[in-house]
């Protein structure tokens, strides 16, 4: 009885081993495939690119930009990449 006990045990760890080497594996690749979508969304872009100066000073700047939110896509995703 304590043989086959034994393993059993013997059986389920190494079962465990595997699956935390493939869980290994998984993170590693997870892991990668962020860095690299977070590296390719990273753009080094200033207010002084977009032609605007940060922080706003008026109301009259913030129309500007709304504007050109509205009518630029470009403007918009570049505003959103800065950091």
């Amino acid at each position: 009885m304590q043989f086959s006990a034994n393993r059993l045990i013997i059986s389920l760890l190494a079962e465990m081993k595997s699956e935390l080497s493939d869980i290994r594996n998984s993170v590693a690749i997870n892991t990668q495939m962020l860095q690299s979508l977070s590296a390719g969304s990273m753009c080094e872009v200033t207010g002084e690119d977009l032609g605007i100066t940060l922080p706003l000073q008026n109301s009259e700047e913030l129309d500007e930009i709304e504007q050109q939110l509205l009518h630029d896509p470009k403007f918009k995703k570049s505003l959103v990449s800065m950091a």
